[in-house]
């Protein structure tokens, strides 16, 4: 009975059966698991909404300032403005010179400057006497360079006030010093002179003429040319000392 058995399987019981050998990668391979397909839904479908889907964070809640209580960050490239802003500050006014004017009538003693030279009408050495030539200088707001027209024309020196300026009794004699007192004899009208609104001194022994420097240099003597625009004809009171 076990013979035959055998002799249907084709196996002789001489040699026992065993069974084939398999390679390695036969035995250890094994087919990849199925995943199902998603099914095609519309939106909104039964399917669609059942499908797993991975949930997204909620939105960070934003907290809101009570009404009435907001308030307006600044610009931040614009500093805010001061509660109660200041004034601008107001630089201190500069003291302008004074403008060029000439001697006036019964003023104090000032410096007798030449518009052209810049020079003051000085006395020579400083000799108060009679017949003393009058020069123009450096000023130095020196006595010697300050005078004062009065109201009947003597222009009298602060170094010495009994001492005035003198036309010498012409043009071609140029300028000097002498009593004052002498202008209520024969000759006082070489002592009186009227200055005009452009400071040229005239004496009144020629009102067409002007008094002038004979030079524009340290020293220059003085005289009396015809009065015109020229600038050396023009004499400034300047009251401040050098």
């Amino acid at each position: 009975m076990q013979g035959a058995r055998d002799g249907r399987r084709g196996i002789s019981s001489a040699s026992p059966w065993r069974p084939r050998a398999r390679p390695p990668s036969a035995r250890c391979w094994r087919p990849p698991p199925r995943t199902p397909p998603r099914p095609a839904t519309t939106p909104g479908s039964p399917s669609q909404q059942a499908w797993p889907t991975a949930a997204l964070p909620a939105p960070p809640l934003r907290r809101r300032a009570p009404p009435g209580k907001c308030r307006r960050s600044p610009h931040p490239r614009r500093a805010p403005p001061p509660a109660h802003p200041k004034p601008p500050a107001v630089a201190p006014s500069k003291s302008l010179p004074r403008p060029p004017a000439p001697i006036a009538l019964g003023a104090a003693y000032t410096q007798v400057v030449n518009a052209a030279s810049g020079l003051c009408l000085d006395i020579d050495n400083g000799v108060m006497a009679n017949r003393t030539d009058v020069v123009t200088v450096t000023c130095s707001g020196a006595e010697t360079q300050r005078w004062t027209l009065d109201s009947t024309g003597l222009l009298h020196s602060s170094a010495d006030p009994a001492y005035c300026l003198d036309s010498r009794g012409d043009t071609d004699r140029g300028a000097g010093i002498w009593s004052c007192a002498s202008v209520n004899g024969k000759n006082g009208l070489n002592l009186l002179f009227t200055v005009d609104g452009a400071g040229a001194i005239h004496p009144r022994i020629a009102p067409d003429f002007a008094l002038e420097p004979l030079a524009g240099s340290e020293g220059s003597l003085l005289g009396f040319a015809p009065a015109g625009a020229a600038g050396d004809q023009h004499w400034n009171a300047d009251p401040s000392p050098s």
